[in-house]
């Protein structure tokens, strides 16, 4: 299963909530989809989506039996998952960010860096969270940066940015 978005906040009284879709011009965004959502893949409870709009911040959305803000509240950073199946399937150079997640992150050098724990899109390129040794980076998936994604050793490397690495360099 793979992670199509996160659920944020209530919208409203009467059970809607806002949905950060990786990506909101796919076309699983429809009325009547019978989707799985929950903390994790391994927890997930199914909803049909009854109404869906999209606005100047995002997508809103009703699901069944979610009648309250209340209610809606109950999955807010909850996320929707899909099976790999019905995603499109990508080209040569395209993976989906679920598959980043886990990654050993390594310098050109073989210094360790820790895992890859989140991506976060911020304008045209994605930054790589990487977690290691209590310390978090922060590094933008751009090739001046991330040489190599290797999925069979499960390992990214990256060239060190100028103070990124640091010690003074936390985040």
């Amino acid at each position: 299963m793979l992670e199509f978005g996160r659920f944020g906040r209530p919208h409203g009284v009467r059970g809607e909530i806002r949905f950060h879709a990786h990506n909101p011009k796919s076309p699983l965004l429809v009325v009547g989809r019978r989707i799985r959502l929950g903390p994790s893949a391994d927890e997930t409870r199914e909803f049909e989506v009854e109404r869906l709009r999209f606005d100047p911040k995002g997508i809103v959305m009703k699901l069944s039996g979610i009648e309250t803000r209340e209610d809606a509240a109950q999955l807010t950073h909850h996320r929707w998952f899909e099976p790999r199946a019905a995603f499109a399937e990508l080209a040569d150079d395209e993976v989906y960010m679920a598959d980043l997640l886990g990654l050993r992150a390594v310098t050109v050098d073989g210094r360790e860096l820790g895992e890859v724990v989140d991506v976060i899109e911020v304008g045209p390129h994605a930054l790589l969270v990487v977690r290691g040794r209590g310390r978090r980076h922060l590094v933008p998936n751009v090739e001046a940066f991330v040489k190599r994604m290797d999925f069979e050793k499960r390992e990214v490397v990256i060239t060190p940015i100028d103070g990124l690495l640091d010690d003074g360099a936390a985040g």
